[in-house]
């Protein structure tokens, strides 16, 4: 049955929309003030909002379009979560500091939709990192771009469509909107989760001072611009600043762009953590410098020094990291330090810019070296990453394709040297015949057991093939 949750009429701007939203949830509150409000109940709302019902419409139908459609297209790869909650689409490789796009539809238009834009993205070689969801909500179409400009790229492409222009659904109005099109950073966050775990504790709060009729988008605003003093995570920091700027009823988009400009100018480790280590900034300095301007590098510095940053290169966001966390007396010490041990000499700028940048400079290239070195041992030597490779993405692809026990199935007659339960929607069957020709089949068996297991007693076949398919389809063991 379908139920109505918000008024026929959608307030017009972002600012009545977020104000609509409060309002039901004081609602839910007042009606019932036994009742708590949990994160749970926000997000619930929050991902409906816009919506004509609350019915659950499964869009996963739709997802044999997608594989069918993008088979072989370059520059995409399409795959499912292993609890399968989205169909995923990817191109290279995300830095850690994305920009997040919503661009949500209803089931009907979502296969156009989705076709047309990974189409896009995949035309133009562009870096993200996508997903739809297994059923409709307002925010079902998701993209992470590592750059503004790519973000505006799609923007501009769904402007420009008619189609896409006018089917996109009513995105969260807490969000950044590009005519429709949400916009946010929240790198190993969830903005949304975040987002309602604002709202509840604020709604607890307003409940112990018997205060929930106070709840309104001012109120919340005036709540969030407290909370960002006290919050030590810097990411975290950032998603509360944004949303005390969009909860702002002078709220322009500019703002975004400036928020996400500046936050662009910040690296992120392998786990996503943000960098702040002045020594990091510095290098990539000298590093970036080099790497655009050969035998530059040493004269940007030295002129930096003195008091002139524009010699250091912009491109990788270079020069602003560099003026954000590297003040000319940090950048003197960092350098006087690993050149001298202490800032006795530190006079000796020339020399000791010069000894600097060659430092790093060969360091560089070292580990360039021993990667290109490991590369080629991976490559020519050891076996073990082609296989698990092809074999991994040969079941996960056989297991989205049919079900967990075709997949098992699957490698039950692999380990018996043959691939015909294997799909060939993508080529696996194709490949997992060369692997077949190219190692013994011993090796291919012994990769996956070790792949699987650390322990070194004797484990069967049938363990083996249990443990690793059901890791792919996200059991546990």
């Amino acid at each position: 049955m379908k139920v109505n949750l918000w008024k026929k009429t959608i307030p017009v701007t972002n600012y009545e929309r977020m104000q609509d939203f409060l309002n039901t949830i004081k609602k839910l509150a007042l009606e019932n003030k036994k009742r708590e409000i949990t994160s749970d109940l926000v997000y619930s709302l929050l991902i409906n909002y816009g919506l004509s019902s609350t019915e659950i419409i499964s869009l996963k139908d739709n997802f044999a379009d997608f594989y069918d459609y993008f088979a072989h297209t370059p520059n995409l790869r399409v795959y499912e979560r292993a609890n399968f909650d989205f169909l995923m689409f990817a191109n290279g490789k995300l830095n850690g500091n994305e920009v997040k796009l919503y661009i949500p539809f209803a089931k009907d238009k979502i296969v156009d939709a989705g076709k047309q834009i990974f189409t896009f993205l995949a035309s133009n070689n562009i870096t993200h990192q996508s997903k739809i969801a297994t059923f409709e909500r307002n925010d079902d179409l998701v993209i992470r771009v590592n750059t503004l400009e790519d973000a505006q790229r799609i923007c501009d492409f769904v402007h420009s469509n008619a189609f896409l222009r006018e089917n996109i659904l009513t995105v969260n109005p807490f969000l950044a909107s590009d005519n429709g099109i949400g916009l946010t950073m929240d790198n190993k966050f969830s903005f949304n989760f975040e987002l309602c775990n604002a709202i509840t504790n604020f709604i607890k709060i307003l409940k112990i001072k018997n205060r929930v009729k106070d709840l309104n988008v001012e109120s919340f605003n005036i709540y969030l611009k407290n909370c960002i003093h006290e919050i030590k995570d810097l990411d975290l920091k950032d998603i509360y600043s944004l949303l005390s700027q969009t909860t702002s009823k002078d709220f322009e988009l500019s703002q975004f762009y400036t928020h996400a400009h500046n936050k662009s100018i910040d690296k992120y480790g392998k786990w996503r953590e943000r960098i702040i280590d002045p020594k990091f900034y510095l290098n990539q300095a000298i590093l970036v410098t080099e790497k655009y301007y050969p035998g530059q590098a040493k004269g940007a510095l030295l002129k930096y020094l003195n008091g002139n940053i524009e010699s250091i290169t912009r491109k990788e966001g270079t020069r602003e990291g560099l003026a954000k966390y590297v003040p000319v007396n940090v950048a003197i010490n960092i350098m006087a330090k690993e050149i001298y041990g202490n800032l006795d000499n530190t006079v000796f700028f020339e020399e000791m810019v010069n000894e600097y940048v060659n430092r790093v400079l060969n360091k560089n290239r070292v580990m360039i070296d021993v990667t290109q070195d490991l590369e080629r041992v991976v490559i020519n030597e050891d076996p073990s990453a082609e296989i698990i490779d092809i074999v991994t993405t040969a079941i996960q692809n056989t297991l989205n394709a049919y079900d967990i026990k075709q997949a098992k199935g699957a490698l039950v007659k692999l380990f018996e040297g043959k691939s015909e339960y294997i799909t060939n929607r993508f080529g696996d069957r194709d490949k997992i015949d060369m692997l077949l020709k190219k190692y013994s089949l011993q090796t291919i068996k012994d990769t996956i057991r070790n792949y699987t297991i650390t322990e070194k007693q004797f484990v069967d076949d049938k363990l083996i093939v249990n443990l690793f398919v059901n890791s792919l389809n996200g059991i546990t063991r």
